[in-house]
């Protein structure tokens, strides 16, 4: 418990902060918010503090927890009791993560009632291209030396981006036009969209999977792209009554991003509620 605002003594201090006898206030220099890191120092600097700092994220894109710890107070060193409220969504942008723990070697609790998702991955082109990968939810960076202690509560969301769906088959013209399209973009907040060429502004083309020039006429499609964490679509050929074409297959979707990449770190995950796509 945090020591005393009253009455506050030297083994208050280190019942909090740990260490051992003989106790001297210059081993606590830092270790949390508003007690100095150097020069004079007293117990009246460490009453009320705790060992742990506590916070609420708030909704973003590609957020670095130590960045968002150190912007609410945080001293840098102290262990982190850190909360995702519900109805709050952290996303990925052009970043491999939704939220990245990169905090050293300090201690992280994460409790997420709300939703932490990675970026959908790009839709392949028109050429057979292959759809782009997921990005990852939540990260453990390379840095990061602590123990994660991840809980998810009913309600609450943990998802890898969805997987681009592969490209359709793109190597003819047909009235000028390219046929064939890229795979719409997998599920997670900030999707990317189908590749080069794909949507119906370009005829005998497909986009997500679905004929947009009609029934009689070939689709070189797109595939899908993947729900949360999971794979997008290959794209494929389907030949219709009008014309014929031949070429190869589309091109393959993209693997789904996993819900948490733990880079072999320390944690230990409670899922009460949904966690999409691999842990590991």
């Amino acid at each position: 418990m945090p020591v005393p605002t009253g009455t506050a003594s030297f083994q208050d201090i280190e019942d909090e902060f740990g260490g051992s006898h003989p106790i001297s206030l210059s081993e606590y220099y830092g270790a949390a918010a508003g007690v100095p890191a150097s020069g004079t120092i007293s117990v009246n600097n460490f009453r009320g503090t705790s060992s742990v700092f506590a916070f609420n994220l708030a909704a973003g894109n590609s957020i670095s927890l130590s960045s968002a710890a150190t912007a609410a107070g945080w001293s840098g060193s102290s262990s982190l009791l850190v909360t995702l409220p519900s109805g709050v969504t952290i996303g990925g942008s052009s970043n491999d993560f939704g939220l990245d723990i990169d905090v050293g070697g300090s201690n992280v609790t994460l409790n997420v009632s709300g939703t932490i998702l990675g970026k959908g991955g790009n839709g392949g082109n028109a050429y057979n291209g292959a759809g782009g990968a997921g990005g990852n939810a939540l990260r453990l960076n390379s840095a990061f030396s602590g123990t994660a202690t991840i809980t998810v509560n009913s309600g609450g969301l943990i998802g890898g981006g969805g997987g681009g769906g592969g490209g359709g088959v793109g190597s003819f013209y047909v009235d000028g036009m390219y046929s064939g399209g890229g795979g719409a973009g997998g599920a997670g907040r900030a999707n990317s969209s189908g590749g080069a060429y794909a949507g119906s502004n370009y005829v005998f083309s497909a986009y997500g999977g679905t004929d947009t020039s009609g029934a009689e006429r070939n689709s070189y499609g797109g595939g899908a792209g993947g729900d949360l964490g999971a794979d997008g679509e290959n794209g494929y050929v389907q030949y219709g009554f009008m014309y014929s074409y031949t070429g190869g297959g589309g091109g393959p979707g993209g693997s789904g991003g996993n819900a948490i990449k733990t880079n072999g770190k320390s944690y230990s995950l409670a899922n009460n509620g949904t966690v999409s796509g691999t842990v590991g």
